[in-house]
């Protein structure tokens, strides 16, 4: 690189030295007065950067929710046949845990329904 990019480079970085001390000492002093609420965040934001179908299909499948819909004889199934029948109501929580086993996709409040049952953020678990 020429010395004008780097200067160019240094001066930006530079700019940008303020704002990065600032978040560094926000972020402590959120982790220091509100570790529940760093701790929620952090969950939340590791929940919308892990793409759901790596965890969530291959647990979706142990209940018999499968590619092409559910697997015969599973507990998958057995939820269908005893609360629907051979229609399932759109936008029930079977149609969204059948649609995330098909297409390995789950909307997000799913997911937030999920961590908010297992009490992440809430200190229940720690």
């Amino acid at each position: 690189m020429s010395d004008d990019k780097v200067e160019a480079l240094r001066v930006s970085f530079d700019k940008l030295v303020p704002c990065i001390e600032k978040l560094v000492v926000v972020t402590g002093d959120l982790a220091e007065q509100h570790p529940i609420l760093l701790d929620t965040l952090l969950f939340s934001a590791t929940a919308m950067l892990i793409p759901e179908s790596w965890i969530l299909r291959p647990l979706l499948s142990l209940f018999g929710f499968g590619p092409f819909g559910p697997v015969k004889g599973s507990s998958a199934a057995w939820a269908q046949r005893t609360f629907w029948g051979a229609a399932v109501k759109k936008n029930s929580w079977f149609s969204a845990l059948q649609r995330a086993g098909m297409k390995g996709t789950v909307p997000r409040k799913i997911i937030g329904g999920i961590g908010a049952g297992l009490g992440f953020g809430s200190g229940v678990l720690c």
